[in-house]
């Protein structure tokens, strides 16, 4: 799950780390297979569609606001 940014154009290296931990799409059983990103308004949805094809694993976008990772 990421939490706290939002895949801008200095994020390209966490991108591709993610992409390793996914090993480019190959079937092994100790891969990284989803990544959950949290979106805070309409405008970060549309970007990370835009750039979910970047992603090697599946992308799962969900809505921020409603998870209180700061509230524990």
């Amino acid at each position: 799950m990421t939490f706290g940014f939002n895949f801008g154009e200095y994020d390209e290296h966490i991108i591709e780390a993610i992409n390793r931990a996914a090993k480019d799409g190959r079937k092994v059983p100790n891969k990284l297979w989803s990544i959950y990103i949290g979106v805070y308004s309409d405008e970060d949805l549309k970007h990370i569609e835009e750039i979910s094809h970047k992603f090697k694993c599946k992308v799962h976008i969900y809505d921020a606001k409603s998870v209180n990772v700061w509230n524990v």
